[in-house]
């Protein structure tokens, strides 16, 4: 029986998740799915983390000059 639910990830929103028949590894599937961050706040975190790494990179080239 296949069917679409919304579940709750990691980052605390909900994403939908599709239960499919007869799948072998339903459960690690579900598992990796709830540890993870849903796709906008992974977007959100790779900016961030890329602005810290611009504004250490531009420190950096501050002070060797």
């Amino acid at each position: 029986m296949e069917g679409v639910v919304m579940i709750k990830r990691a980052c605390g929103h909900s994403s939908p998740f599709t239960f499919k028949p007869n799948e072998r590894y339903g459960r690690q599937r579900l598992e990796k799915f709830v540890a993870k961050k849903c796709p906008a706040c992974t977007v959100k975190a790779i900016a961030e983390l890329e602005a810290k790494q611009k504004a250490e990179s531009a420190a950096r080239k501050a002070r060797k000059e």
